[in-house]
């Protein structure tokens, strides 16, 4: 984790295995986790809560208040992220998704 006039670098690599519903069977199901990330975020500037356009850059980047950011809420948006959007525990189930 490294930081700048504010702006804060969280870069590492997690690998670890979630516990959630399957999306086809509804039976707890465990799916693994194994990426590396790279996060960025900036401070919030006076005017927060005015509208104003953000370039490119900024869309990707996360903001916060205070002394700085909590781990725990990094880690948890990084595993939400990187958790495949439908959930299936069998490849059996997988093959059908497809299927239309």
């Amino acid at each position: 984790m490294t930081g700048a006039l504010g702006e804060i670098r969280v870069k590492g690599h997690l690998k670890a295995e979630m516990e959630s519903e399957c999306d086809r069977c509804l039976e707890d199901a465990r799916f693994p986790v194994d990426s590396d990330f790279e996060l960025y975020y900036r401070p919030v500037e006076e005017g927060y809560g005015e509208e104003v356009s953000i370039d490119k850059s900024e869309a990707e980047m996360g903001f916060y208040e205070g002394d700085g950011i909590e781990l725990n809420d990094v880690l948890r948006e990084f595993v939400l992220l990187a958790l495949p959007m439908q959930r299936v525990c069998d490849e059996r189930w997988a093959a059908l998704k497809n299927f239309k």
